[in-house]
């Protein structure tokens, strides 16, 4: 049996499904999405029971990634990072920022 830790998430981003374990979403306890683990921010649920989050879902992909391997691939697309740094505060994932 799969410890609480290790639980499989399903995540609505922006129309865009993700799924991950539960280690990844919280590996930055004073994260936003650490917080939507805890009591103090109600989930927000599809209709398929995945958990919704009002963002853009091609950019959670980069935050999904830097949670899983705490680094950002070589982006120059100053566009890009200029958005992923919105997220990343959104987020508030100060090590990506």
């Amino acid at each position: 049996m799969l410890q609480d830790h290790q639980t499989l998430v399903r995540l609505n981003v922006g129309g865009i499904c993700h799924t991950t374990s539960k280690s990844t979403l919280t590996r930055y306890p004073e994260s936003h999405l650490a917080a939507m683990f805890s009591r103090s921010v109600p989930p927000i649920l599809d209709d398929t029971g995945a958990l919704f989050i009002d963002r853009d879902g091609q950019l959670f992909q980069y935050v999904l990634n830097f949670l899983r391997s705490p680094k950002l691939p070589l982006i120059t697309d100053t566009k890009l990072l200029d958005q992923l740094s919105i997220e990343a505060e959104y987020y508030q994932l100060d090590a990506m920022v």
